[in-house]
């Protein structure tokens, strides 16, 4: 058995929150909600260190991902699918799949001190008809039923899927490897993909007044 080295050391609970900087592997392209455009994919290399605390932090089973592998061919030691695709209606998101929001939990207030400031209204003055003014709180939930009520565009892609199974086994960057592993076991729990600027969100009130905010993704694969 080779020794490898432990890159990654957050394997034992998966519900735990990231600070810092850690190794993950990189996606591309993004989703954005209550937008008509779509976000262009740039190549970015496979592989990255990220600080992810202030990133969108989510699980996905495994499962789901290395179903879209397609059939694994001994002759070839590679998957038949080397592109795997998350869509929109893959990323419908529980509460319970949420780690962490990040950024993303004081959109809410950042939207209503630009519009105070924009306006230059005191901020004692209730301004929405909404209840943001009272609980200007961005939370699991808010979030959850914004993926699923609003305007919800766009995809993530990992591309050259085999390449990334290779490098995984080799330099075990993701922690969760011993050794004993192949390319045949797909991904596996703990395996980590950050996407930057995963998340656009664009908050906007009458008379056209609107704001952008950018979030990336963190995804940890799990099991059941």
């Amino acid at each position: 058995m080779s020794s490898k080295k432990q890159y990654n050391i957050l394997q034992k609970n998966p519900k735990q929150k990231y600070d810092g900087s850690h190794y993950a592997i990189t996606g591309s392209g993004g989703f954005e909600i209550n937008t008509s455009s779509v976000m262009k994919l740039v190549p970015i290399p496979h592989f990255g260190k990220y600080d992810f605390t202030n990133a969108l932090q989510v699980l996905m089973k495994r499962d789901f991902f290395n179903s879209k592998l397609g059939v694994f061919e001994p002759s070839s030691n590679a998957f038949t699918v080397d592109k795997l695709q998350i869509t929109t209606s893959e990323f419908l998101l529980t509460e319970q799949q949420i780690v962490s929001l990040g950024s993303l939990e004081t959109i809410y207030l950042d939207f209503k001190t630009y519009i105070h400031d924009y306006f230059n209204i005191p901020y004692g003055i209730n301004m929405f008809q909404e209840n943001i003014d009272q609980n200007p709180i961005f939370d699991k939930c808010e979030f959850c039923k914004l993926l699923r009520e609003q305007s919800f565009n766009g995809h993530i892609n990992i591309l050259e899927t085999n390449k990334i199974l290779e490098t995984l086994l080799e330099y075990n960057i993701c922690g969760n490897r011993n050794g004993y592993e192949s390319i045949q076991h797909g991904f596996m729990d703990g395996d980590l993909f950050y996407i930057p600027n995963g998340i656009t969100i664009l908050l906007s009130i009458e008379h056209g007044i609107s704001q952008t905010y950018n979030t990336d993704i963190c995804i940890r694969l799990y099991s059941e």
